[in-house]
């Protein structure tokens, strides 16, 4: 079982979240598990699925690759883990920003 998503647009998603990934492993050496969103709980109609979906019944819409960050261990940490959570996340965003131009189109110059 599994999502519908062209083997390209896969390869793109899952380099990206990698990327991504070794950016929060970097801040304090913790791993978030790169993994399809179907695989934390069942949904679908979700808005990254909406977006992502959108150009392949109307072409002139944009291909969008959306991600759901699961961060951190507990529904609501400690403020001082809250802090090294946010520093995780802004790393991934971060990594997301500057590598998704060359991902999608090649290198910006």
């Amino acid at each position: 079982m599994g999502e519908f998503i062209p083997d390209g647009d896969l390869k793109t998603a899952v380099e990206l979240a990698e990327r991504m990934n070794d950016a929060v492993r970097a801040v304090r050496g913790v791993d978030y598990v790169v993994e399809a969103a179907y695989g934390l709980y069942p949904t679908s109609g979700t808005s990254d699925d909406y977006a992502y979906s959108r150009h392949h019944t109307d072409p002139a819409a944009g291909n969008v690759i959306g991600y759901t960050i699961e961060c951190g261990d507990t529904f609501q940490p400690a403020f001082s883990e809250a802090e090294q959570v946010i520093r995780e996340v802004s790393a991934a965003l971060l990594a997301l920003a500057l590598n998704a131009p060359e991902m999608s189109h090649g290198p910006v110059e």
